[in-house]
Formats: structure tokens, sequence, C-alpha cells
């Protein structure tokens, strides 16, 4: 008997916590996998009461978005065991990258957003460049797999030199009512 493939989906917020969005690209994609047959945990910030949403099973660490960037080691603990951990950018990279590595795990990254110089106009030339530099440090994790949900966001990653060799481009076709 063929056993469920264990997927471990890593990211800063997760429903029902909202921030910029992105967690709700994770719950379509955890609710996917699990149609699919894989036995999906997703392990996130937030109050650790809450261990499930909508029949996905959460661990949630108390923490803000930005400390969960130096939460490796107890995401490396909860991962224990799984096949595989997909991550999304940018709070949840950074800490999956290091679990996966220590856990000698695959990693699948997914480029939720990306906005280059953009993060000048956004956050001013001082924090912005901070933003801009650690953006271009995420892209630039050797993944095995990584997912841009454009060819926008592929194309501004390429332009920055990150490797893109083992990139995929997955247009979403987000409806504008959501």
């Amino acid at each position: 008997m063929k056993t469920a493939l264990k997927v471990v989906l890593i990211h800063d917020k997760f429903p029902p916590n909202y921030g910029g969005g992105g967690e709700y690209a994770v719950l379509m994609v955890a609710k996917y996998l699990m149609k699919r047959g894989c036995q999906v945990s997703v392990i996130c910030s937030g109050d650790p009461q809450l261990t499930n949403f909508e029949g996905v099973e959460t661990h949630r660490l108390d923490c803000s978005s930005y400390a969960f960037n130096f939460k490796w080691k107890q995401i490396a603990s909860l991962a224990q065991g799984a096949d595989i951990i997909q991550s999304f950018t940018y709070h949840g990279l950074y800490p999956a990258y290091r679990a996966s590595k220590y856990l000698n795990i695959p990693i699948v990254s997914m480029v939720l957003a990306q906005f280059g110089d953009a993060w000048l106009l956004m956050r001013g030339q001082i924090v912005g460049r901070i933003f801009r530099w650690y953006e271009r440090f995420l892209l630039n994790l050797t993944m095995d797999q990584r997912i841009f949900l454009s060819d926008f966001s592929f194309e501004l990653s390429r332009s920055i030199n990150s490797d893109v060799s083992n990139a995929t481009i997955i247009e979403p076709g987000i409806s504008l009512e959501l």
C-alpha cells in the first residue's frame, strides 16, 4: 500500500490570520495537495492553540512575522519526517530553507510576490534597500524547485541573476473579486 506524501507548508501567516494575501494562496495549495492524497501540515506564526483551519493541520509559533525568520530550529523540529517542504516568500522562506538543509529534505519555493526596486518607493531609500537586499538574498537561495506565479515575476528574478534553471511558472488566474 502506497503511503501518502508528507508535505509541510511554511509561511509566516495562515488563516484565520491575514496579512498581504499570501496566506490565502497557502490555504489553496494545502487544500489542493490534500485532495491529491498528500498528508499536509502548515507551520506558521500565530496562536499555538489554533491547530486546524478548514481541515488543515497547523503548528503555530507564538511570534511576529519578522521573528518567524529566525525560528528555523523550531520549524525543523516540527518538520521532521516530512518528505518535502514547500515555502513561500517572504518571512517563511529563510527558516524553511535552513530547516530543509538541516533535515536533508527537498524544498520547493513559491514566489508569491517580488518587488525589486519598488521597495524603495514602498519603504523609503534606507529601509527599502534592506528589503530589496533581503528579497534578492531569498531569491538566490538554492531550492530544489522554484515556482513563479507570473512571467513578470520570473523575468524580474532572472534580471537579478537569480537561478531560475529549476523554475516553473504557474499563472494562477486569480479572480479579481477575491
